[in-house]
């Protein structure tokens, strides 16, 4: 019994560790896939408009101005950009489109947070400037909320993630204008520029490799803990044996 329960748990924990190898394989491709996406040359934002669904993970080019005094703040910001923000601004798109059209939300990138203030000024001078953005398309969890309907105003956020449907109708409600069902990530502009844009590159949310190890540690765990138990009863017989033979 102690050989079949062991036989079974190296079994079972091998084959999960090799399920995490395929997983990361799977996963893997999927994200090369993805990041070649990314390399493409970027679209036209009218033709992302068009067909949202169709060109995620892809590169765009959209012109417009911000809408700079409705700019937001985002206090969290990804490891090893500590003591930045990220700056989020709608884009209203050119050529000029009616009072109703959709804005383009840009996440246009990071600025430290003590130049933050003196840019924000800077920013708002340059109100009716006009700019090309490209960056990379990603979806935006709209929701069913009056544009403009909020009753207080927040420029300063702790976080904000675009596929939480509440964090975008909060966002939604404070905006004068409709989002378009897209947002844009700016890519770097020139050196020395703020914000400072970046395209992150996806990767795995989980590490299945690590994953894999563990398992196959397990199944290792398991055969050594049969192997240390069949020598154990090895001992015992043998001392069972001497003393029989002592009696004798």
């Amino acid at each position: 019994m102690p050989t079949i329960a062991a036989l079974v748990a190296v079994a079972v924990l091998a084959s999960l560790g090799v399920w995490q190898l395929r997983r990361h394989a799977w996963r893997q491709e999927g994200l090369a896939q993805r990041s070649a996406r990314i390399d493409l040359p970027p679209i036209a934002i009218a033709d992302v408009l068009a067909d949202p669904g169709a060109f995620a993970d892809r590169r765009a080019t959209a012109h417009g101005h911000f809408l700079r005094s409705e700019t937001i703040v985002v206090r969290q910001v990804p490891l090893g950009l500590e003591g930045s923000v990220d700056v989020m601004t709608p884009l209203a798109l050119s050529p000029p489109a009616p009072s109703d059209a959709p804005l383009v939300l840009v996440r246009r990138g990071s600025v430290p947070g003590a130049a933050l203030e003196s840019f924000l000024v800077r920013d708002r001078a340059r109100a009716d400037e006009a700019v090309t953005v490209e960056g990379l398309v990603q979806p935006l969890s709209l929701q069913p909320v009056t544009p403009g309907s909020a009753s207080e105003r927040h420029r300063d956020w702790q976080r904000f993630a675009p596929a939480r449907p509440d964090a975008v109708a909060a966002l939604q409600a404070q905006i004068s204008r409709p989002l378009a069902s897209v947002w844009l990530e700016a890519g770097p502009g020139a050196p020395g520029d703020l914000p400072v844009g970046r395209i992150t590159r996806p990767t795995s949310p989980v590490d299945h490799v690590s994953y894999a190890v563990f398992w196959f540690a397990m199944a290792a765990l398991a055969g050594a803990h049969w192997v240390g138990f069949g020598f154990h009863r090895g001992r015992e017989a043998e001392r069972a044996a001497a003393r029989l033979s002592r009696r004798r």
